[in-house]
C-alpha cells in the first residue's frame, strides 16, 4: 500500500472516528438515558470480551441514525468528505458508557430506531502493522498503534422496537479476521 493510501486511510478513519467516537473517559459505569422525547422504553445492553476475558477498560456508544438512507450510507463505507459530511449530519451519539467488572454495558429509555454498537478498547497483544482496519466478525474494527484506546470496534446497524431489550455482545475471541479494509 503506498505511503499516500495509508495516510488518507488513517485520515479518513480518523476524521469518521472523531464523528462517531469523541468523548473523555469518565471512569465509573453507568446507565445512559437516550435525550430528547423518550416515550419507548427500549434498552440495549451487551457483554464485552477479549481474549483476556471481559473488557473492562473500555467506552462503549450508540451511534444512532436519523433513516434508513442514513444507515444505507454508512453501510456503504465510502469515506469521501461529502460522505462523512453527510453521517456527520445523520448519525448521533448516545453515550459513552463504561463497563461493569464484568465487561456488561447498559443503555435505557431508548426510542425506536437503527442503531450501531461502537466499543472502543485497548486490543492486547497488539498488531503488527501500525493502522489497520479490517473486518472480523459483524464487526469492522480499526486498530492505530499509538491511540488512547488502540482499537475501535463497529458493529453492523441494527433495528430497535418500542419496549423491547436488544442485546449486542462483542467478543473479539469470535472469528476470525475476514478481510483488511481500504478506501473507497
Amino acid at each position: 500500500m503506498k505511503i499516500s493510501t495509508l495516510l488518507s486511510l488513517s485520515i479518513s478513519v480518523s476524521f469518521f472516528l472523531c464523528l462517531v467516537f469523541v468523548a473523555p473517559f469518565t471512569g465509573a459505569s453507568r446507565p445512559v438515558f437516550a435525550q430528547g422525547n423518550t416515550a419507548a422504553n427500549a434498552v440495549v445492553t451487551g457483554k464485552l470480551n477479549d481474549a483476556n476475558g471481559p473488557i473492562v477498560n473500555a467506552q462503549v456508544t450508540l451511534n444512532s441514525f436519523r433513516d434508513e438512507k442514513c444507515v444505507k450510507l454508512f453501510l456503504s463505507h465510502t469515506q469521501s468528505e461529502k460522505v462523512m459530511e453527510q453521517l456527520s449530519e445523520c448519525v448521533t451519539d448516545i453515550g459513552p458508557v463504561n463497563p461493569d467488572d464484568k465487561g456488561v454495558y447498559r443503555f435505557e429509555n431508548l426510542k425506536p430506531g437503527h442503531y450501531a454498537l461502537v466499543v472502543a478498547w485497548n486490543l492486547s497483544p497488539k498488531l503488527k502493522k501500525p493502522i489497520m482496519v479490517f473486518q472480523k466478525g459483524d464487526f469492522v474494527i480499526s486498530y492505530f498503534e499509538n491511540a488512547p484506546f488502540n482499537s475501535v470496534a463497529t458493529g453492523k446497524p441494527f433495528q430497535l422496537a418500542a419496549n423491547t431489550t436488544a442485546t449486542q455482545d462483542f467478543d473479539y475471541t469470535k472469528g476470525q479476521i475476514t478481510k483488511e479494509i481500504s478506501p473507497k
